[in-house]
C-alpha cells in the first residue's frame, strides 16, 4: 500500500485516492509502425531519424521525438542500424538472375560442370608485403599501432587455378600496369599442361573463371576448346559460385599472420630500406641492388604465400564446395541480393 492510501485511509487527512488511469497507448500506431518498416526496409535504408520524423509527421500529421521512433524501431520492430556495404544495382537485377538461372542449367543441371569431380577454378588476387591484420593488442586506452616496413616495392599479382583436390597451379608475378590477356592466357597454358600430364585431355574437364575483360577475349575459349578442355565463364557478380574467391580469402587472412619467428625478417626489410634510402646509385650499381629492401621484401611476400597456401587443407575445398553448390537452388529461384 502506497503512503498516499495510507495517508488516506489511516491519518484522516482526507487525501483525494490515487485516480486510476486507462491502458497506455503507443504513441505510434500499427499503420506508423507499417510505414516506418516500410521506408527503411523498402524505400531508404539510408534514412536518418530526422527524415523519418519528417516522414512520419508529412503522412500522419504527427510530430514524434527522435528518440520514440528510433526506440520503436529497436526494441519493437527488431530493426537495428549498421554499418553499410556498397552494393552495385546490376548485382541484382533481373539481366544478372537470368544469368545466373541460365548457368545453372546448362552447366550444373546437365552435369557438364560437377563442382566435386571435373572443374579447375582460375581467378587473379593481389598481395603487398606491407598486408597486416587488422587488429592488434596494445595497453587499455591506447590506440594500436601496426608496424609496417617501408618498402620500395609493387605489389604481388597472385594468378592460381584450384580443384576439389587442392591446388592445380600458381604463378606470383610483379603487377606493373595490372594483369593482361596475355598473362591470363600464357598461365591457361600451364595450368593445361598440368592437366595433361595427368591424362585428363578430353576428359570433359572444365576451366572456370570470371568475366572480368582479360577472359572474354574469342581466341581464349577457342585455344581451350583446341587442347580438349571446355571453358565456363561464370555470370557477372557471382564470386560465390566460384570456389577460388573462398580460397584467396582464406590464403589473404593468413597472409596477414606474420608469424613471430619471422619477425626479424621484417626487421631486415626495415634495415635495408634505410640504409638504402640516402644512397645515391652511380657506380656499381648492380652491386648495391642485390640486396635492396625490394629484393627482402619480394623473398618475403614469396614465403608468406607459400606459408598461407601450404595451410590450406582438403577439408577446406570439400567446404567450400558445398558453400558454392548451395546457391544453386537460389540462383533457379532468380534470388534477390546473393
Amino acid at each position: 500500500m502506497s503512503d498516499y492510501q495510507k495517508r488516506y485511509r489511516i491519518r484522516g487527512g482526507h487525501p483525494k485516492p490515487k485516480k486510476l488511469r486507462g491502458p497506455h497507448l503507443p504513441k505510434i500506431s500499427p499503420e506508423g509502425s507499417k510505414f516506418l518498416i516500410e521506408t527503411v526496409l523498402e524505400t531508404e535504408n539510408t534514412s536518418t531519424i530526422q527524415q523519418l520524423v519528417s516522414a512520419y509527421y508529412s503522412r500522419f500529421q504527427v510530430l514524434l521525438a527522435p528518440s520514440t521512433i528510433y526506440r520503436h524501431l529497436i526494441k519493437k520492430c527488431h530493426i537495428t542500424i549498421k554499418r553499410a556495404h556498397p552494393y552495385p544495382e546490376l548485382r541484382t537485377n533481373d539481366e544478372t538472375k537470368d544469368m545466373r538461372k541460365k548457368f545453372v542449367e546448362d552447366y550444373i543441371q546437365t552435369e557438364i560442370a560437377q563442382y566435386g569431380k571435373n572443374c579447375v577454378f582460375i581467378d587473379e588476387a593481389s598481395f603487398a608485403a606491407s598486408m597486416r591484420r587488422n587488429y592488434g593488442w596494445s595497453q587499455k586506452g591506447e590506440v594500436t599501432h601496426i608496424k609496417v616496413p617501408k618498402l620500395r616495392t609493387q605489389s604481388k599479382t597472385v594468378i592460381a587455378a584450384i580443384s576439389h583436390i587442392g591446388i592445380v597451379d600458381v604463378c606470383v608475378k610483379t603487377t606493373n600496369g595490372g594483369t593482361r590477356t596475355r598473362d591470363f592466357v600464357a598461365f591457361l597454358e600451364r595450368v593445361m599442361d598440368r592437366l595433361d600430364s595427368q591424362g585428363l585431355s578430353h576428359e570433359h574437364w572444365n576451366l572456370i573463371y570470371d568475366n572480368a575483360p582479360i577472359h572474354t577475349a574469342t581466341h581464349i575459349g577457342n585455344r581451350i576448346v583446341e587442347r580438349g578442355y571446355n571453358f565456363v565463364r561464370l555470370p557477372r557478380y557471382s564470386p560465390f559460385l566460384n570456389l577460388i574467391e573462398e580460397f584467396f580469402s582464406k590464403v589473404k587472412l593468413l597472409f596477414r599472420q606474420v608469424n613471430i619467428q619471422d619477425k626479424q625478417l621484417t626487421n631486415n626489410i626495415v634495415n635495408a630500406t634505410e640504409e638504402n634510402e640516402d644512397v645515391i646509385m652511380e657506380e656499381n650499381e648492380e652491386d648495391i641492388r642485390r640486396e635492396t629492401a625490394e629484393d627482402i621484401a619480394t623473398k618475403e611476400v614469396e614465403e608468406r604465400l607459400t606459408n598461407a597456401m601450404a595451410a590450406v587443407t582438403l577439408d577446406d575445398y570439400e567446404k567450400w564446395i558445398v558453400h558454392s553448390t548451395t546457391f544453386f537452388d537460389r540462383c533457379l529461384a532468380r534470388e534477390d541480393n546473393l
